[in-house]
């Protein structure tokens, strides 16, 4: 690749107006992950195309004719870097300027595709803390669907569109043709990131059908090829847990734990099944996680969700660390008026066992 780069800039050195020396400038420095090249290369290709379309007299005689298709590669290109780069919105623009000139950029179709449902799935992360995330997600999951249809009808077999698509008609419990789109994936690419997905969703219609050793399967086979794909190392647990292969499901639930610690669902399953291991070191961890996790920014004014994690600790044993879960719990109902008759009956008994016998009483 650094020999092809030397040769590129040769050939600009005697051709500044050269287009395809700079573009191949452009793709060289971009895989060599010299980005801000990559942007300066691709830039002057367009500044010298934008140029040639105002001077078509003196336009070099090598130059494409159909510029349409070159402006839409170039802009794409440019988005590429600008993604690269940490410039979502802009590379975002210019995947839709791209369209602009070529409606049927296959490239920039999936590109923008992807852009959107990234955008879903940061928006639906906000959704518990912030109301207009959820008018954004709505948004953005229906500009998702809406190019990657546009991108199945001019690539059917397409890997990306099939794959958004069929996460589309899971959701929409049309599992039949998700599978469908799934094994057509399958069939189509040897690119084991885009099987993963393919077996990942193949794997969640098994799990919602109650096939469990399918599923399983299912997600082994993804978490072989995508082991940093989190998602199916996770359906992987659930399902040893419900097949009652616990120490299984807790391996793959502390390799989650240690790369995604901000998650709360892994911490969640692993705090539950820490609290049935028979040693007594596994509920404490047990206790660690599942208070860690209401303790979070998220969920620490939740009182019913510390009632739950302090009834599935206490159901086990009685230790003075676990009771503090329930009296968080109490405090935050109380606080906020949620308390109910059976709740100040519960708050009453565990101050007495705490040795507040007045504050029992009241």
């Amino acid at each position: 690749m650094k020999h092809a780069l030397s040769m590129f800039n040769e050939i600009i050195n005697s051709d500044p107006l050269n287009v395809a020396a700079y573009l191949g400038k452009g793709c060289s420095t971009f895989y060599l992950k010299s980005y801000n090249n990559a942007l300066s290369a691709y830039s002057t290709a367009l500044r010298i195309l934008v140029w040639a379309d105002q001077n078509p007299t003196r336009r070099h005689p090598d130059f494409p004719s159909n510029s349409g298709k070159i402006h839409a590669s170039i802009r794409f290109s440019l988005g590429l870097c600008h993604h690269r780069l940490g410039n979502s919105n802009v590379a975002k623009r210019a995947f839709l300027r791209a369209l602009e000139f070529d409606d049927s950029h296959i490239p920039a179709l999936e590109a923008l595709a992807i852009c959107f449902y990234n955008e879903a799935a940061v928006s639906f992360s906000k959704c518990t803390t912030d109301t207009r995330s959820i008018s954004e997600y709505q948004s953005n999951i229906k500009k998702s669907l809406e190019t990657a249809k546009k991108l199945y009808s001019f690539s059917p077999k397409n890997t990306i569109a099939c794959i958004l698509l069929g996460y589309h008609f899971f959701h929409r419990q049309e599992y039949q043709k998700a599978e469908s789109l799934a094994a057509r994936i399958l069939e189509n690419t040897q690119n084991n990131h885009i099987r993963a997905r393919a077996e990942y969703l193949l794997g969640k219609i098994n799990h919602v059908a109650g096939d469990l050793e399918s599923a399983k399967k299912r997600y082994e086979s993804c978490v072989k090829q995508s082991p940093l794909f989190h998602l199916s190392r996770f359906g992987l647990a659930q399902c040893m847990a419900s097949l009652g292969d616990f120490p299984g499901a807790i391996e793959h639930l502390n390799i989650l734990v240690k790369a995604q610690p901000q998650e709360i669902e892994p911490r969640m399953l692993l705090g539950y099944l820490l609290i049935g291991m028979p040693k007594l070191n596994s509920v404490k961890k047990a206790a660690v996680h599942l208070c860690s996790v209401v303790q979070s920014h998220l969920y620490s004014r939740n009182g019913h969700l510390w009632m739950q994690v302090s009834r599935s600790l206490e159901s086990t044993y009685r230790l003075p660390y676990i009771r503090i879960a329930s009296l968080n719990g109490l405090a935050f109902l109380h606080k906020s008026d949620q308390l109910t008759p059976i709740h100040w009956n519960i708050l009453a008994v565990k101050k007495k066992k705490n040795g507040l016998y007045l504050h029992a009483l009241y």
